[in-house]
């Protein structure tokens, strides 16, 4: 829909982790908006958790989303989206790490918000058919979580 609304998307595979790499790219970039949906999951009760099993999750979803904040202050954008999960609230058995990468997620939108920059965080159950519903959990996990089906989040 973006390209019958005469914009262009562009999709970019770039290490958000790596601020050096995002600061590298984004300024050759001319961004109207910025979409950030990366996230990894390192399932562990919290007792086993190690600093590795945190490092991987906050990396991927807090570190990445703060280098795109930085990267894109001096912009004026439409929207910065972070695509969040419902676990920020709710939380999740194995799950501490993946929920407090995400409640930063949700705290940085509020914060840029609260600053008069626009930010949004979405939190979103997982999607049967999409993104880790797609290739993280077997259906019986599915079936036993707040999932919704693709056609539910389209």
């Amino acid at each position: 829909w973006p390209v019958s609304l005469g914009r262009t998307v562009l999709v970019v595979a770039c290490d958000v982790g790596d601020a050096e790499a995002t600061h590298s790219f984004l300024p050759q970039a001319n961004l109207a908006s910025v979409l950030h949906a990366a996230g990894v999951l390192q399932d562990t009760i919290i007792r086993s958790m190690t600093t590795h099993d945190i490092h991987a999750v906050f990396e991927a979803k807090a570190l990445a989303a703060k280098h795109l904040d930085f990267a894109v202050a001096p912009r004026p954008l439409v929207a910065l989206g972070l695509f969040s999960s419902v676990v920020s609230m709710f939380g999740n058995v194995g799950q501490a790490n993946y929920a407090g990468a995400n409640a930063y997620l949700d705290a940085l939108a509020s914060s840029r918000r609260r600053h008069g920059i626009l930010g949004s965080s979405l939190r979103l159950p997982a999607v049967r058919g999409a993104g880790m519903g797609a290739t993280t959990f077997n259906k019986e996990q599915l079936e036993s979580m707040p999932a919704i089906s693709l056609e539910e989040f389209a």
